[in-house]
This record gives structure tokens, sequence and C-alpha cells, in this order.
């Protein structure tokens, strides 16, 4: 049986490292949860903590404790709160270009046909660009874990329901996932 040298494991990267090489003297204990060095006699001679949270959304949804559910609330309101900030100079950026294109639009509308008129065709169609940049940076703030999934799998029937069309999509379907926040950015100690 190999072991590991007691000595130089430090850290849980240094345990998992022993873990993966199949050392029998580095365990798991499964009562307090924290890895176990032992050395030659078998003795434990150095203790891993792992440090333990949850995720604040399963706490809400979970707990039967006020406690627990108030600070996992209190998290994820800053968390949310934080978002909010962050996003906020984008949204007012956002809202001063839709400004500056409804102005334009009110003009070409009034204007004449024209050299006139297309001019201001061309600087609308330059501020949707802009203004597609602006919406671009801020989704990304207020949704940083996003990005489309492959769902496999679905019966037609779920298009149009009255159809009762068992067979399955001959394309690929996606599904957009648009989250503020990831499990680990959700954990509460």
């Amino acid at each position: 049986m190999r072991a590991a040298d007691p000595k130089k494991i430090k850290t849980l990267a240094d345990v998992s490292a022993a873990m993966n090489r199949r050392a029998g003297n580095v365990t798991l204990n499964l009562i307090t949860g924290a890895f176990e060095v032992k050395n030659a006699k078998s003795e434990v001679v150095k203790t891993i903590g792992v440090t333990k949270g949850s995720d604040a959304a399963y706490v809400i949804n979970n707990s039967s404790s006020v406690e627990s559910i108030g600070t996992a609330a209190d998290f994820l309101n800053k968390t949310r709160n934080a978002s909010v900030l962050e996003a906020a100079e984008y949204e007012v950026q956002f809202a001063e270009k839709q400004d500056e294109i409804l102005k334009i639009a009110s003009i070409w509308n009034e204007s004449s046909p024209g050299a006139s008129r297309r001019d201001l065709s061309i600087k609308m169609g330059r501020l949707q660009n802009e203004l597609a940049a602006i919406e671009n940076k801020l989704r990304a703030t207020q949704y940083k874990y996003r990005g489309a999934i492959e769902v496999a799998g679905v019966k037609r029937r779920t298009f149009v329901p009255a159809s009762n069309d068992e067979r399955v999509m001959p394309f690929p379907v996606f599904k957009l996932l648009a989250h503020q926040t990831s499990a680990v950015g959700r954990i509460v100690s």
C-alpha cells in the first residue's frame, strides 16, 4: 500500500493529490468531515478540516430556522444590490441612447424625403449599433452566468400541445440560461 509523507501534506490540494495517488494513509473521517493523515503506526498525526457552507437559496427553501433564513436572505439581498449598483451605469447610458434615438426618429418623421432624411437614417443606424453594444454590456453585468444549452429529446407536443405528437423534434432545441449568481457565489457559512 502506498503512503504519503505526513510532513508534505499541508493543504486540501495536497490531500487531493495524495488521494488521487491512492495513498492509504490519507482518509476522510465521515463523522467529522475532516481529512486525516496517519503515520506508519496508523495514528492520526494531522487533521485538515474543510470549511462548510450552504447554498443560500437552499437554506431559504428548506430551513425551518428563522435565524438561518434571515441570514441567507440578507446575504442574497446584498448580492442582488451589488449587482444592481454595478448595472446602474449601463442602465443610464442605455436610457440616454434610447432618448437620442427617439429624438432622431421624431426629426426623421418631420423631415421631407431627401438628403437630410438619409443622413438621419445613417445616424439612427449608428446609434442603434451603439445601443446594442451598451445593452450587451448591461445584460452581461445583470446576468453574469448566461449561456445556451441544448435540450435533447423534446417532444413535438411541447410546441403544439393539441397534436399529441410524441415524436422527438428533428432539429436541436436550445434553452437560454440567464442567472445572476452561481451556486458557488451563493454559499453562506
